[in-house]
């Protein structure tokens, strides 16, 4: 059995371990079955000479250590609090707070005597930061509809500022004077929408315009995904492959999409992307052959061992691998239906579009349907609509952001034609909201 064999099958029952502890199943079962089957294997490779079934019935094991790690994992993490009844407790902010227009809302890891992080919504003013440490006063709920858990605008008591990290401090206030070059050069509306398709922030959209989101099963755009990775890799690959060797210039590549990652908040699917497109660089780089079944896989296990709960519990997490899975495995198919051929057909066709919304709505309708009750069955329409222009709005705009940084009037020249993209896009999704 070949390397990259081992460890796909590896990962394969690892996952496998963790989704049967998420389900709670007895850990006595689930080592006696394993135990049963993984042997068989063992026993039936040595009898017939055979190195695969031994090595494959030997990695069986890892369904163990999957289960196991999850309830290690579930234990060492479990939250120490107080719930439904007033304290005083300390906290330090240690995600970038989301500024909405009647709130902000703070993901806070809890000081000792207490442990485990809480989301807290408090006035939108005074403004708090990244690092913040905060002694505050109220009562601490668990959320109705998930396992997180919440304070609902507690008193904030005291105020204590630089326990957070530096770089990652650093990387927030460039993201934000991009934001402001965004919000100087155009409308609110247009301001709010580039600043979804390039770093994923959704804190000034409209209600009104969440729901025609919601409602034209166009919300994936305002996600971050891949092809925000590709333009970024792209961008500076290109830039510093004119100053630097070849070599120094991935490395950087790559600590530039780290960079990215942490920046726009390590949300499920950009997290999946950015693992995704570090191995593909990695196998063009040593001359390997890339295996999508392996980078998705692997990418998931990375994911699963820095939170297991995410496999089964985490509905973001599901939809970005159901949809890739969609795109990678049902797409080809879904192209035969369509006589697509992908030789003569360029990425931004229509028909290309098409079929990539059709295999990712395919591919999330359960799990859509199961989180919320609800499903866009013509969803494609406006996608079809709106993708065509997406790559180019999300180019210009990451070009008008950082063009911003140095001149205001050159970024100013360049929203014109952003201005027109967006328009198109904002007045589709808007019109057809409300026909579908």
């Amino acid at each position: 059995m070949r390397i990259h064999d081992i460890v796909f099958w590896i990962s394969t029952f690892f996952l496998i371990g963790v989704a049967l502890g998420s389900l709670n199943v007895n850990g006595w079962l689930i080592t006696i079955i394993v135990l049963g089957i993984a042997g068989g294997k063992i026993t039936y490779g040595f009898l017939k000479k055979n190195k695969k079934e031994i090595i494959l019935g030997t990695l069986g094991f890892f369904i163990l250590i999957g289960s196991f790690y999850f309830h290690i994992y579930t234990a060492a993490t479990k939250e120490k609090v107080a719930l439904d009844e007033k304290i005083s407790f300390e906290g330090i902010i240690i995600k970038e707070p989301k500024q909405k227009i009647k709130v902000q809302e703070l993901t806070f890891k809890l000081e000792p005597p207490l442990k485990g992080e809480i989301t807290a919504y408090l006035d939108p003013y005074p403004e708090y930061h990244y690092g913040d440490k905060l002694k505050l006063e109220g009562i601490i709920k668990k959320s109705s509809s998930s396992d997180r858990l919440i304070a609902g605008f507690p008193k904030v008591i005291s105020k204590e500022g630089g326990y957070g990290n530096q770089f990652k401090e650093k990387l927030f206030t460039f993201k934000n004077k991009v934001l402001n070059v965004f919000r100087e050069t155009l409308s609110p509306e247009e301001s709010a929408l580039v600043a979804g398709l390039t770093f994923g922030e959704q804190s000034e959209f409209s209600e009104r315009f969440k729901e025609a989101l919601k409602g034209t099963g166009t919300s994936h755009i305002v996600a971050l995904s891949g092809y925000n990775i590709t333009i970024v890799a792209t961008v500076v690959s290109l830039l510093l492959g004119y100053f630097i060797k070849r070599q120094k210039a991935f490395y950087i590549t790559i600590l530039v999409i780290i960079g990215f990652v942490v920046m726009t908040g390590a949300e499920a699917s950009i997290v999946r992307a950015a693992i995704m497109g570090i191995i593909a660089m990695l196998a063009m780089q040593s001359g390997r052959i890339y295996s999508f079944r392996n980078a998705i896989v692997i990418a998931a296990t990375v994911m699963v061992v820095v939170n297991p709960k995410v496999l089964l519990f985490d509905a973001g997490f599901q939809l970005s691998f159901a949809a890739l899975l969609g795109i990678v495995y049902l797409k080809p198919y879904i192209d035969k239906l369509f006589r697509k051929n992908p030789e003569t057909e360029s990425t931004l066709n229509w028909k290309e579009n098409l079929t990539t919304t059709l295999s990712a709505q395919l591919a999330t309708m359960p799990i859509v349907w199961f989180t919320f009750k609800a499903v866009t069955p013509f969803a494609f329409i406006p996608n079809l609509l709106v993708l065509e222009a997406v790559p180019f709005t999300m180019a210009l705009g990451f070009i008008t952001g950082f063009v911003g940084l140095w001149s205001y009037h050159l970024a100013l020249i360049l929203s014109w034609p952003l201005k027109l993209l967006l328009e198109y896009e904002i007045q589709i999704i808007n019109l057809l909201s409300k026909i579908l």
